[in-house]
């Protein structure tokens, strides 16, 4: 029985305005009334309430696939959403919805936690960026309090079910580089069995990224010294949670092979069983294995279709064709097998076969084993080309 994967943005507002954030333009509603313009559904410009995605529901609960469930992936804070709590528990009580995974800022989601349906809740992120200070500094006063008692809230209540998963999501800029180690510190206590802690590299392309990019922007090298450094309080970490009975802390690094490469090399006695290596993944969108649900009804193949610069080329390559919105669709296939999703497909393909040709993708020796999304690199270019 194959398995769809569907991410669902709620909203795109926000109850923080992060300095680091790229997804700021999102709450501005001349971009959104643009975007929906571009998708095809300029007056479906009211985010959905529980009542607009019924039927929508009801479409899931009576496919043959099995369903894993992303609430909040790329844009938005999902938890202040009116009605977050009734959607949150419907799903959780569709038969073929088997996981549901959320990632929030954790500034208010310890008030949800006990009225919230978890049985099926297999996955938690939360975006800490160090110490108290810092973190305050980046997100806002008095948002690091808060998001520990959420922190605290979900290990008491998911510290015995072996197959949960905390992720903490760190996005590593210039202002908290030197505060990994305070995170890891923040960790050592908790019971969980499986708490991985996600290093992501500031994406400085849009938003208050953009903005603050003086402020923000590190150089590789600056990220590989303070990563160095907070590796050896890593080890020493683990090494008190074992002699207390507990999980090791894993680590994954939103690098791409390359920059993994560099990475190894300059840190001492890594273990690998505590890293989590980037690999080759077939891509979700192209093999019909994922849909993403923008706050306003619509289906796209992968949240970078919801960015108007990944939108203009689409639609510059392939014509346009408006995606399928929840309130006109009858079934999962149609879809899948809708004309934009399709023509998504193919242009996915396409784009590989043109990046893989080009500098720096074609000379290099990791890209058999690259990571990093073919759209992305097509649009903005490789992360590390300058490496």
């Amino acid at each position: 029985m194959s398995t769809l994967t569907l991410y669902w943005d709620l909203t795109y507002k926000c109850n923080l305005n992060c300095i680091h954030c790229s997804a700021s333009e999102y709450r501005n509603r001349r971009f959104i009334q643009s975007l929906l313009e571009m998708l095809g559904s300029p007056k479906n410009s009211r985010e959905l309430r529980y009542r607009d995605i019924v039927e929508f529901l009801g479409i899931l609960n009576s496919d043959s696939r099995v369903f894993e469930v992303f609430i909040s992936p790329q844009r938005g804070e999902s938890t202040i959403h009116q009605d977050f709590l009734k959607i949150w528990n419907e799903l959780s009580t569709i038969d073929n919805i088997k996981k549901l995974s959320l990632m929030t800022n954790g500034v208010i989601l310890y008030k949800y936690l006990k009225a919230m349906n978890l049985e099926k809740t297999k996955n938690v992120n939360i975006s800490i960026d160090g110490g108290d200070e810092i973190h305050d500094k980046i997100r806002g006063k008095g948002t690091f309090r808060r998001v520990l008692k959420s922190l605290v809230a979900v290990d008491e209540i998911k510290r015995d079910e072996p197959d949960f998963y905390l992720q903490v999501n760190f996005v590593l800029n210039k202002i908290n580089a030197d505060s990994l180690s305070k995170l890891f510190y923040l960790l050592k206590d908790l019971s969980i069995k499986n708490i991985l802690v996600n290093v992501i590299p500031v994406i400085l392309i849009r938003g208050n990224a953009k903005v603050n990019r003086r402020l923000l922007s590190i150089p590789f090298d600056e990220i590989i010294d303070n990563i160095s450094k907070a590796y050896l309080d890593f080890k020493e970490i683990n090494k008190r949670r074992k002699a207390n009975g507990l999980y090791p802390l894993k680590l994954r690094f939103d690098f791409s092979p390359k920059q993994y490469f560099i990475l190894l090399n300059r840190m001492k006695n890594f273990s690998a069983s505590t890293l989590m290596f980037p690999h080759k993944t077939q891509c979700k969108a192209k093999s019909k294995q994922m849909i993403y649900i923008t706050p306003y009804g619509n289906l796209l193949p992968c949240g970078h279709f919801a960015e108007p610069e990944v939108l203009n080329v689409f639609y510059k390559d392939m014509g346009r064709e408006f995606p399928p919105h929840v309130f006109h669709i009858e079934s999962i296939d149609e879809i899948i097998q809708s004309k934009f999703f399709v023509n998504a497909r193919d242009w996915i393909e396409q784009v590989k076969k043109l990046v893989l040709s080009r500098h720096p993708c074609a000379s290099c020796p990791f890209r058999g084993s690259c990571n990093v999304c073919e759209i992305y690199s097509y649009i903005w270019g490789v992360p590390d080309e300058k490496i």
